[in-house]
């Protein structure tokens, strides 16, 4: 079992987070985050904006939707490119597994940076799994935690290979992405690769595991989160901008989703 570690030494799982960086004039945050990972702690980075990592002497750019893996022991420095703040999702892992994932991604002597099929998806992965481990520390939490920790590591192994050979998913995936404030039916997403309904859902679900709508929904959730996290906008902007006409609704799809209001959630937010 991968074991999520925690800052403190204090907890079996922990320490995963959202965070955002600057390459100037970002007070209370390091401009620049360096180190050396300890044995056996390793770095999972997902970027939702651009930045860059350097090893080695190597300077490697990090571009929005890719990630950025980086290996027990390995000098490294990253942080954001120009003047753009760098949203960043990461987890740090430890276990006796951990060195064999590393070898897959090929990042076990310097970082890697990796494709990613669905990052919105992956996001909304690590932001479950840090409800989960501040909400239930119980062991069936514990668990959980770690299991969606395996799910989101194997799903960035797979990168974006499923999506490959089905060319009608990938178009809808970026056209829901791009346009998260519209409303969306499927009628109209079939429409616009030329499938019915039907063959549509079928082909979404058998490329992603899930469907349309679910789908939908966790990049709007992800979304949300970036917004509540980083930026003081209002809920009920913060709900139009992610496609939501009711606030109200809003609320209650983000407490169902992740087991707190959006208020809390920004309240936890900032007190992090």
């Amino acid at each position: 079992m991968i074991r999520i570690t925690p800052y403190g030494g204090e907890a079996l799982f922990a320490a995963p987070g959202i965070d955002e960086l600057r390459s100037r004039g970002c007070p209370g945050r390091d401009d620049v985050r360096r180190g050396v990972l300890p044995q056996p702690l390793a770095i999972v980075i997902l970027c939702t904006d651009g930045g860059f990592c350097e090893s080695g002497g190597v300077r490697q750019t990090v571009r929005a939707g890719q990630a950025l893996v980086i290996g027990p022991g390995v000098p490294h420095h990253y942080g954001a490119e120009g003047e753009d703040p760098w949203t960043i999702w990461w987890l740090h892992l430890t276990g006796s597994t951990v060195p064999v994932w590393m070898e897959e991604v090929a990042a076990a002597q310097a970082p890697a940076v990796l494709p990613v099929g669905d990052a919105r998806r992956l996001t909304t992965l690590v932001a479950e799994i840090v409800i989960l481990l501040e909400s239930d520390t119980t062991a069936r939490g514990l668990r959980q935690a770690s299991g969606l920790a395996w799910q989101f590591l194997n799903e960035l192994m797979v990168g974006d290979d499923r999506l490959e050979t089905d060319e009608p998913v990938r178009i809808v995936q970026q056209h829901l992405l791009q346009n998260l404030s519209a409303q969306h039916r499927v009628a109209d997403l079939a429409d616009r690769v030329g499938l019915s309904s039907s063959h549509l859902a079928a082909r979404f679900r058998e490329a992603t595991g899930g469907g349309i709508i679910e789908h939908l929904t966790g990049l709007r959730m992800a979304r949300a989160r970036e917004l509540l996290g980083l930026t003081s906008m209002p809920v009920g902007e913060v709900a139009a901008e992610v496609g939501f006409t009711d606030a109200f609704y809003f609320s209650r799809t983000f407490r169902r989703t992740h087991g707190c209001s959006p208020s809390a959630f920004r309240a936890r937010y900032a007190a992090n």
